[in-house]
């Protein structure tokens, strides 16, 4: 076996920071040896993505017909789309801002007068505030939820008068991210097999985390010239980072102490 030790490995050449492949001389392994994470660098995490949750839909609203029930009173208008840059936003206030930016542009091509959609933002309650002029905003599970951020955003039915959000501060939330290597050996993850190497704490601003104890995982390829990590959600998917910034990984292999 090469003495190697620590493997540090850059990602975000091909347009994927959480896909990182390193190219070494190959390594045979005499002895049977396991593999840490030691440290973690990534960058910002798109809460805003192309094709999944970048559009709102909404129908023009004449009259400002006023919310009495659960289930507000749809206009017959027809609907529009509007779609919203990818991208980090770091908070819920500005996103929303983006969206009613987004809407006015829209809908000035028209006969609109009236701002459709004016925001403000309470320090002190820490909500965001938002109302509407003549616009029907479509949310809830029959309004295409899927494609739109309404749920991330936490609205849950569709609103044509005044209500308010929480204005969510995206760089101090934290998610779980699976840190998958190739040469170790296989363990379960809700059931499936899967070459996990440990979980990491992401931030949506990016940021950096080194292990304290790290947690060491039987290699069991013994041959090998390559070594592939992807950093993956509770989804399986890759973790959408900005795909301009670049994520680096430590990694640290020892013999197998017994």
């Amino acid at each position: 076996m090469e003495n190697i030790k620590n493997i540090t490995i850059v990602g975000g050449e091909d347009g994927n920071p959480a896909r990182l492949i390193t190219e070494l001389n190959p390594v045979k392994l005499e002895k049977d040896c396991e593999m840490a994470l030691k440290s973690l660098f990534h960058g910002e995490v798109l809460n805003i993505i192309t094709g999944k949750n970048d559009r709102i839909f909404f129908k023009e609203n004449p009259g400002n017909v006023s919310i009495e029930t659960d289930t507000p009173i749809e206009p017959s208008t027809k609907i529009q789309v509007i779609y919203i840059p990818e991208g980090y936003y770091d908070t819920t206030a500005q996103l929303i801002s983006v969206i009613a930016v987004e809407i006015r542009k829209k809908l000035r091509r028209g006969r609109r007068n009236k701002d459709p959609m004016i925001v403000t933002v309470s320090e002190e309650s820490g909500l965001v505030n938002i109302e509407l002029n003549e616009l029907f905003i479509l949310a809830g599970e029959t309004h295409f939820t899927l494609l739109t951020p309404w749920k991330f955003l936490g609205l849950e039915r569709s609103q044509n008068k005044k209500f308010t959000i929480p204005n969510v501060k995206y760089n101090k939330t934290c998610s779980p991210g699976f840190v998958y290597a190739s040469i170790v050996e296989n363990s379960y993850i809700n059931g499936n097999l899967s070459r996990n190497l440990g979980v990491v704490p992401i931030k949506g601003a990016g940021s950096f985390y080194e292990s304290s104890y790290p947690k060491y995982v039987p290699i069991n390829i013994k041959e090998f010239s390559k070594v592939l990590i992807e950093l993956r959600d509770l989804t399986g998917e890759y973790i959408k980072f900005n795909p301009k910034s670049k994520t680096v990984i430590t990694l640290h292999i020892r013999p197998i102490r017994v």
